[in-house]
């Protein structure tokens, strides 16, 4: 074999190890966020620089005109947050309103600039949603709940915000605006203010405005036509005379969502059907479809461009469908973490509103959507060592999803109870424990716990402490110890439940040192520590198994502070490494594996999390990434902390090739838990070693030393922790 057929079979050898490692198992680099919205229910329409721009509750994307590409664009991207409440397109400028008060401009040239509408007002429980956007005469007129905030749109300095000109100083919410004429039109739910524009008129003054009264229902919107001012509601028309309000046209048989100027004729968006309706009051029918809901539409390119529930955008002429595949189907509000899967649920503990038996499962990089008709109010969920996914019901039992069989009060040999006199079975939560045993929280009666052993025997434990009747969740720990949140609205405080010897323990803010009985979240972390946060600070005991009532939680004391005092901590996430995720009011606190000090700290100032109130936190153990639920919708971000492996065959080393340029990170996964990874020169030289967390680790591409390893071929070896070296791969390292 010649030279050159070596060095063919060299590069060949080299080639195939480096990109046999380089796919991403996870679908993002180390380190990095992606976004987890609902993409699919579109709620509003514009069309600027050659695209197409929808948005849904949360999420927000655009179809490119000039590839034909469907695209995300969130706070990852450069926007300033989630959930897109208003938009308005210029020639120059695309202009986005958002749920939490901000305003993001988007130029041409992709430039984008933010706003903060109300940056003194530090009260987030008051709604500051941007309900819509006008731009007249260089100025952008922002409709919003906390009234009319107005914007010079060269400068984007606020020049003037008008919220207390209602009836004797009152506060606005203010829907709509509109310039028509000498004068300015505020709109609001039931009734419109109008005021003239001079030099004498201070609008700052409420008795400056003239209220117009609207009774007969809910304004919706308004639209000028034809150098006239309509408002609407959902079943009327009316004009403005130049003194008040008039029916022009009614509709009885349609219920007006929204409507649009199109060439001087009413563009009027209903449930199903686009109609037209003209000058003369002549109404027909531009496009109907029974079997799809409008929320809003444009004219474009001479066809009628649609945003729809479940679908996203659609060309009607062509019936062609554009939306982000593979997404949330619809918001969620509770988080379980499956150990390899996420599951994202719908229904809120004891609300009134069903999920209608929708569930979405996160597996493989993608979301599953599902729904069973008969099993609503989905209320937690459990897996057991065969990979069977058992679901809970507040008013329906379990359902095994596998064998698509539900267990309740019926089935043979049960011990769940039904609520006295109703015909509720009321489960809140499901965990199996080592020994593939289920354990389940019954709630509001005497045996409000119950186990499903693996041989299919029930058993019951029945208290007689009426709290206890209660229970919101089930933590089990590894000695066979069961803690429970209780319901804050029946006394709460913790259920400490000794399975072994029966014992029941009251844990509460009078004898055990916790801030509070409102129990927000709990969780047993691998050292046996049980974490708690309440709605006033976070406390833990350094074992699960306590049998003194009058045991004591302690304090975390970090720099001489208590950690996160009167703070609400919402969830507490366990990851491989025990590092803790606490997610709070304000932000994401992430404690280091021996609770001395804080790793991170992530909010919206230094993330993309869209809200620093932090719903929940579960974690996909096998990859380590940590999603995260916030008020204004859900990211995640892949950690370095994965599942551990029992040997290195399955080891994953991604992206390798690696570019310096284009990565920070090099990933592992599937090690020895603990490992030592050491990094070598092709001469052997050690560049740095560091140790895993838990199965996974990252490599910022730097030596001992802090520098930036230069580009080529580096050797890995890892060590099992008691000395053995094993040869795993070569990477390769690029400009």
């Amino acid at each position: 074999m010649n030279f050159f057929n070596k060095k063919i079979l060299y590069i060949f050898f080299f080639t195939n190890c480096f990109f046999s490692y380089s796919q991403n198992p996870i679908g993002i680099p180390m380190g990095t966020w992606r976004t987890h919205y609902d993409y699919s229910n579109v709620k509003l329409i514009t069309h600027f620089n050659n695209k197409l721009f929808g948005s849904s509750s949360k999420g927000f994307y655009y179809y490119d005109f000039e590839d034909n590409s469907v695209n995300k664009l969130s706070n990852i991207d450069g926007l300033s947050s989630s959930g897109v409440s208003s938009m308005y397109s210029s020639s120059t400028a695309l202009i986005l309103g958002y749920n939490n008060g901000f305003l993001d401009i988007i130029y041409k040239d992709g430039k984008i600039k933010t706003m903060d509408l109300f940056p003194l007002l530090n009260n987030n429980e008051l709604s500051k949603t941007v309900n819509d956007i006008f731009l007249y005469d260089d100025l952008i007129y922002a409709s919003t709940n906390q009234g009319l905030v107005v914007i010079d749109v060269l400068s984007l300095e606020i020049l003037e915000i008008y919220f207390n000109i209602g009836k004797d100083g009152a506060q606005i919410n203010s829907l709509q605006t509109k310039i028509f004429k000498d004068s300015i039109f505020i709109f609001f739910d039931n009734g419109i203010l109008k005021s003239e524009i001079n030099d004498q008129t201070n609008l700052k003054d409420y008795n400056s405005w003239k209220e117009i009264i609207f009774a007969d229902s809910l304004i919706i919107g308004s639209v000028i036509l034809d150098n006239n001012l309509y408002t609407y509601n959902k079943n009327k028309v009316l004009k403005y005379d130049g003194k008040n309000f008039n029916i022009f046209k009614s509709f009885a048989d349609y219920k007006i969502k929204k409507i649009k100027n199109y060439n001087n004729e009413f563009f009027i968006i209903t449930d199903n059907k686009i109609l037209l309706l003209n000058k003369k009051k002549e109404l027909s029918i531009a496009y109907e479809n029974d079997n799809l809901i409008f929320n809003d539409a444009i004219f474009l390119q001479n066809n009628i461009w649609a945003a729809v529930d479940k679908e996203g955008i659609i060309n009607l002429q062509n019936n062609q469908n554009f939306k982000i595949k593979l997404s949330i189907d619809d918001d969620i509000f509770n988080l379980i973490s499956l150990d390899d899967k996420i599951i994202g649920l719908r229904y809120l503990h004891k609300s009134k509103n069903s999920d209608s038996g929708s569930f979405s499962l996160f597996e493989n990089n993608k979301w599953d959507n599902n729904k069973i008709d008969f099993f609503s109010n989905i209320s937690s969920a459990a897996k057991n060592n065969l990979n069977n996914i058992f679901l809970s019901s507040f008013g329906k039992g379990i359902y095994d999803l596998k064998n698509q069989k539900v267990l309740d009060d019926s089935s043979i040999g049960s011990t769940l109870e039904k609520v006295e006199n109703t015909d509720s079975l009321l489960i809140t939560d499901l965990a199996f424990d080592s020994e593939n045993n289920l354990f389940i929280s019954n709630y509001g009666v005497k045996s409000s716990l119950h186990k499903l052993d693996s041989n299919g025997v029930w058993e019951n434990f029945t208290f007689s402490n009426l709290k206890f009747f209660y229970p919101i969740d089930v933590n089990i720990s590894s000695n066979g110890f069961i803690w429970s949140r209780l319901d804050f609205e029946y006394g709460g405080g913790i259920l400490v439940f000794d399975s072994n010897k029966k014992k029941p323990i009251w844990i509460n803010n009078n004898k055990n040192n916790l801030p509070s009985n409102d129990i927000l979240s709990l969780n047993i972390d691998k050292d046996d520590k049980v974490w708690i946060g309440t709605s006033n600070g976070l406390v833990y005991y350094n074992s699960s198994a306590i049998s003194d009532s009058n045991q004591k939680a302690n304090d975390l004391i970090i720099e001489g502070y208590r950690f996160l005092e009167n703070e609400k901590i919402n969830s507490i996430a366990i990851d491989e490494s025990n590092r803790k995720w606490i997610g709070s009011n304000g932000g994401i606190w992430v404690l280091n594996n021996n609770n001395s000090s804080l790793e991170f700290n992530f909010s919206t100032k230094n993330s993309p999390i869209p809200s620093n109130k932090i719903l929940d936190i579960e974690i996909n153990n096998a990859s380590g990434e940590v999603f995260i639920l916030s008020e204004e919708g859900m990211v995640s971000y892949l950690s370095d902390a994965s599942k551990s492996s029992k040997d290195y065959s399955n080891v994953k080393i991604f992206p390798n090739p690696i570019s310096l340029k284009q990565n920070q990170l090099l990933s592992f996964q599937n090690l020895l838990d603990n490992s030592i990874i050491k990094i070598m020169s092709l001469s052997g030289k050690v560049l740095i070693s560091f140790k895993s967390n838990g199965g996974g680790a990252s490599w910022d591409l730097r030596d001992i030393n802090n520098n930036i390893v230069p580009p080529g071929i580096y050797l890995v070896y890892l060590s099992d922790g008691i000395g053995n070296d094993s040869f795993i791969q070569q990477i390769l390292i690029t400009d």
